[in-house]
């Protein structure tokens, strides 16, 4: 009589790891999407306070521009595409922003740091991981201080 692992055991033993192994990918992957929102949406708000501090310590105006899927860091009163200067931001993942503000643009005046044309019905950002739908909206206040919604 021979001894050993028959071919049919070792369908059955790499079939159950192989379940397990999907089992853990899915459950892995909601953690991973919450992570590239919530890391966009940090990134934007310490974007936007580093823009803000700029024009309050008279390093020029400065806002940021957004775009579908990116956004831009300039500097002065309005957004210009061809500017060397600009900063573009591509964040992790698939993030869309859409933009309530005018011009799709946030701008900080120099010396107070309040937010250049400011309504109230045009002062939030939102932004969606298109991958799990999450939705998160930034609403910048006159001030420039921005809160999550």
């Amino acid at each position: 009589m021979r001894s050993g692992i028959t071919y049919p055991e070792i369908i059955i033993v790499i079939s159950i790891m192989l379940t397990l192994l999907g089992l853990a990918v899915v459950n892995l992957l909601p953690p991973q999407h919450q992570a590239a929102t919530s890391s966009t949406v940090a990134t934007l708000l310490a974007d936007l306070r580093s823009q803000q501090l700029k024009s309050i310590v008279g390093r020029g105006g400065g806002g940021i521009y957004f775009s579908p899927t990116t956004y831009s860091l300039f500097s002065g009163l309005v957004y210009s595409s061809s500017a060397p200067a600009n900063f573009t931001v591509t964040p992790p993942g698939k993030m869309t922003f859409a933009s309530t503000l005018l011009g799709n643009q946030v701008v900080f005046a120099t010396g107070s740091g309040e937010v250049v044309g400011y309504s109230s019905q045009a002062n939030s950002i939102t932004i969606t991981n298109t991958n799990n739908f999450a939705t998160v909206t930034v609403t910048i206040n006159a001030y420039g201080i921005p809160t999550i919604n």
